[in-house]
């Protein structure tokens, strides 16, 4: 006699479902205005402005700074309070060289190993890409350039690396979107993008990683480049936070 299946039964591996903390929310939150650069580097965050803002306790608001800060959106400073995180030349140049190896070591792997369908998939976001190019879209072609990347991480097979390659591009994205500013980047950073398909398309492990990296170090001088314009005294504070 077949055993008979319940809801129960189907349910029972299932974990309990629980709200998440309000820091977690805040945090959360605050973390996404920073990356979309709606906060930028020596924003003020003042916790009576935060706590109204969102309608929660000022413990809540504390804990979730402190995770900001532990992940490096946020410092906080003794007796001024919190503020959006600058990060100093030799940030930008380590977390690029980080970067460099692990993104170009998946595209190695990738050229390697790809399917035609994820083949396809990076050929219909390269086209995504040029019509954000085109159109000067700079958050679709975030987007898109984000799933790019990401595509071509997870046809090299190996979810460590994919792991390990989230964990540095999440501190790195807000340069990304930046760098993105300097005159001509864009249209560089379009070619670039091409010629790395197009190395995956000839399944060129040797050139697909020279390229990658190269597109990174590219995208790292194009944010270095910005620092080197910021006005006098933000130059300085940089220079006394490193």
């Amino acid at each position: 006699m077949a055993k008979r299946v319940t809801a129960r039964s189907i349910l029972a591996g299932f974990k309990e479902v629980r709200p998440r903390p309000m820091s977690r929310v805040v945090a959360s939150q605050i973390r996404e205005a920073i990356l979309e650069g709606r906060l930028g580097a020596g924003h003020r965050l003042v916790e009576k402005d935060l706590t109204a803002t969102f309608g929660v306790s000022r413990t809540s608001v504390r804990e979730a700074l402190k995770e900001l800060e532990a992940q490096g959106y946020i410092s906080l400073v003794p007796h001024k309070g919190a503020f959006v995180s600058r990060p100093t030349e030799e940030d930008v140049r380590d977390l690029y060289a980080v970067a460099g190896v692990l993104e170009g070591l998946a595209a190695r792997l990738a050229a390697e190993r790809i399917s035609e369908e994820t083949l396809k998939c990076l050929r219909e976001t390269t086209n995504a890409l040029e019509e954000c190019r085109r159109t000067g879209d700079i958050d679709g072609y975030y987007h898109y350039n984000h799933l790019f990347h990401r595509t071509f991480v997870e046809a090299s097979g190996n979810l460590r690396l994919l792991e390990l390659v989230e964990q540095v591009r999440s501190q790195i994205v807000k340069t990304r979107i930046l760098s993105h500013g300097v005159p001509g980047r864009l249209d560089q950073s379009m070619r670039e993008h091409k010629g790395i398909l197009s190395a995956l398309i000839r399944r060129d492990s040797f050139k697909a990683e020279r390229r990658v990296s190269q597109h990174l170090k590219n995208q790292e001088r194009a944010f270095l480049s910005l620092m080197d314009q910021a006005p006098g005294p933000a130059r300085a504070e940089e220079r006394r936070s490193s």
